[in-house]
């Protein structure tokens, strides 16, 4: 089942990872298309064995990147790559990394999960309070 052979060192594997992650997918989808096991897939990522041509074109065609950008990983152009990604089928099969004009205002956000704990905290309070003057009247 398994048909990619050890090596260490090379790019291959950290090029598969991040285009994964970037399409949102697991390490089962990839296994499934290379028709390996999951584990491979992980030892693929690790640097532990080096793909074939053949499954360079299969990744290429599952992540939609040419195969080069496969076999000449660099962070660099895969960070190019991300920032400047749309997605041209409309198939929501990957983040869109351009929406840079958010329909919220993000502090607002934030001043509401703080009010949020704080009303929590407060009724916690109110609670354990309680509980104490409970136990100081079964004391008496």
């Amino acid at each position: 089942m398994d048909k990619v052979e050890f090596i260490t060192g090379e790019y291959e594997g950290l090029a598969v990872r991040r285009f994964r992650q970037y399409r949102n997918m697991k390490q089962d989808v990839v296994a499934d298309a290379l028709n390996v096991s999951q584990q491979t897939v992980s030892d693929i990522e690790a640097g532990k064995r080096k793909l074939l041509k053949e499954d360079k074109e299969i990744l290429a065609k599952l992540f939609d990147v040419p195969v080069e950008a496969i076999e000449n990983y660099s962070e660099k152009g895969f960070n190019i790559y991300a920032t400047s990604f749309t997605n041209t089928n409309n198939d929501q099969s990957a983040f869109v990394q351009n929406n840079h004009n958010p329909t919220f205002n993000p502090l607002d956000k934030v001043v509401e999960l703080y009010e949020r704990m704080i009303k929590e905290k407060d009724e916690k309070i109110a609670e354990l309070s309680a509980a104490l003057e409970k136990a100081k009247a079964l004391k008496k």
